[in-house]
């Protein structure tokens, strides 16, 4: 049961995509990595109107088989006013391309948490959390873990709560298998393994994903805690 972290002091300074991950759905090839210390963090920045479904996955789970049953746990604000609409979140079993998008997303939603479903293009919501309690500030970071296990039916389930400062996701609420914030049974879902990784489809927020962790065949995602000098990736503006 692997767990595939990464962060970006991989990532060379610059106009690229990031070292590890690849462009997926509406592609992008405009991000600029800098240093950042302690943060370790990418940022996509988009004007009013830009919103599209920008999708990265993580290149180290392409060709794991096993990641149909998979969990992603990652770090993510958003650094901007909060618009009424999906703006930053995570994938997994993705696949296909612009305008045949398919896949799962748990999102931040204003002061919900939401998970959709993405089926050759169409998105169908498929439900929402109760209001977030306690409330989470638009500027604060803080942590997601969407899981998907089964496969018909397939359980999802997800949790978001605030970063404590620690840069560690030691403030969760109940255990990493208990507490979740929304769950939702799929009886027609999606099975295939896919791809899995960060999702960006908010407008007008700077959206910030720092470090990421997918767990596959079962597995639940674990962080270990490091500090140090770090690379920033940021998605430049488009349009």
């Amino acid at each position: 049961m692997p767990n595939y972290i990464h962060d970006f002091d991989d990532s060379a300074l610059g106009t690229v995509v990031p070292t590890g991950f690849t462009s997926r759905w509406v592609t992008t090839t405009r991000w600029a990595v800098e240093g950042s210390a302690p943060s370790r963090y990418f940022q996509r920045t988009l004007t009013e109107g830009s919103a599209a479904r920008y999708f990265t996955s993580l290149d180290s789970v392409v060709g794991d088989a096993n990641s149909d049953q998979v969990e992603v746990l990652l770090r993510m604000r958003v650094s901007g006013s909060m618009l009424q609409a999906s703006t930053i979140g995570a994938i997994l079993r993705g696949s296909g391309g612009a305008a045949s998008e398919t896949g799962y997303a748990a999102t931040r939603y204003g002061d919900l948490l939401r998970l959709s479903k993405y089926s050759g293009g169409s998105v169908s919501i498929l439900t929402n959390s109760p209001t977030l309690s306690p409330a989470i500030a638009n500027s604060a970071w803080t942590w997601l873990r969407f899981r998907a296990s089964g496969l018909s039916p397939t359980l999802l389930q997800a949790k978001i709560w605030e970063d404590d400062g620690s840069l560690t996701p030691s403030s969760e609420p109940g255990t990493p298998t208990s507490g979740w914030t929304v769950e939702f049974t799929d009886n027609s879902p999606i099975t295939a393994a896919g791809w899995v990784g960060p999702f960006f489809p908010g407008g007008s927020q700077d959206l910030d994903i720092a470090e990421i962790v997918v767990a596959t065949n079962g597995g639940t995602a674990s962080f270990a805690a490091t500090v140090s000098n770090r690379g920033r990736l940021m998605m430049l503006g488009i349009g």
